[in-house]
């Protein structure tokens, strides 16, 4: 370990993602609580950990960001959720100068409890998100796609459903222009009961095709990659055992061609709890995959780290 560091904000701060910036510097993402009030929490560190700047940004709710990407100017797009008012939340898109000054903060979703997951900055300098938005008439909840032009300006909105209940966790600009989300899809009565879904679009949101895995007896989706010969891989967790409990994981890597078609399967773990959150493509056209382990390490979660060849092994 060459450092270790903590960076409190509030009564209580929470991490979800971390960037590394176009200048070699480091975005940490996520959210801080004071008064039963929740900001977005920024901190900008060097390589070392030292800080650059902090900030939080109160934009007249309880707002959280959970992705976010840098743009060729330097400025920062982050997804997550607000509340604008009442108890349901809706997808929340803000823009900040890589200098953390708040450019705009806007709202997306209906009225039923909405959260944004992931954002992707496209080939045409607009913003794509994915997440869920739950529909006000039977409180199903459908994977949402929204795309807005640089300044927040929605250009349209879709919604995809398999099943009762749908969201994307990660999307992609593909090589062709085209959008892939991956997410999961569930049952209303059965909510340990979940598939992998994969949806890829055209970049008008119009659906080319949607395939769902089924690993075990709940899988869940991550992170989306796409590797060095224009196939993906899809990270994410499943249950060890199907149908035995909702805490016994091992972490999942799906192998999937650009068709959608499945090539492999691995999974990684001990005997209880095992997840990955992240996944990048490494100089020997590898895989290496971060998370979270139960299993091994000193206990109550340690940082787990996964290293694979080409073929996941």
């Amino acid at each position: 370990e060459l450092w270790n560091k903590l960076y409190i904000e509030g009564s209580s701060s929470y991490g979800y993602h971390i960037l590394k910036t176009n200048s070699g510097n480091f975005l940490l993402i996520g959210s801080s609580n004071q008064n039963n009030n929740s900001d977005v929490y920024l901190v900008n560190i060097d390589e070392d950990g030292n800080e650059i700047w902090r900030n939080t940004y109160d934009n007249s709710g309880n707002e959280s960001a959970y992705n976010g990407k840098q743009d060729d100017n330097g400025n920062f797009i982050l997804v997550g959720n607000g509340y604008q008012t009442g108890s349901l939340a809706d997808v929340y898109l803000m823009k900040i100068q890589n200098n953390g000054t708040f450019i705009w903060g806007k709202y997306f979703g209906a009225s039923g409890g909405d959260i944004g997951y992931s954002v992707e900055i496209t080939s045409e300098n607009n913003y794509l998100v994915t997440g869920w938005i739950t529909s006000s008439l039977d409180n199903s909840q459908n994977l949402y796609l929204i795309k807005t032009n640089n300044d927040g300006i929605m250009i349209w909105e879709k919604t995809f459903s398999s099943s009762f209940v749908n969201a994307g966790t990660s999307v992609i600009e593909d090589g062709n222009g085209d959008y892939v989300i991956s997410g999961f899809t569930g049952e209303m009565n059965n909510p340990n009961n979940s598939d992998i879904l994969l949806l890829k679009t055209d970049t008008n949101g119009n659906q080319l095709w949607l395939k769902t895995f089924n690993e075990s007896f709940k899988d869940y989706a991550s992170q989306i990659l796409k590797t060095s010969n224009n196939e993906y891989v899809i990270v994410g967790h499943t249950s060890a055992t199907a149908g035995t409990g909702v805490d016994n994981y091992d972490v999942l890597l799906l192998k999937i061609d650009n068709n959608g078609t499945f090539i492999w399967s691995k999974k990684y773990g001990g005997t209880s709890y095992d997840e990955a959150s992240s996944v990048i493509n490494t100089a020997d056209n590898g895989f290496a995959i971060c998370g979270r382990t139960d299993s091994y390490g000193s206990g109550l979660y340690d940082k787990y780290i996964i290293k694979t060849n080409n073929n996941g092994e």
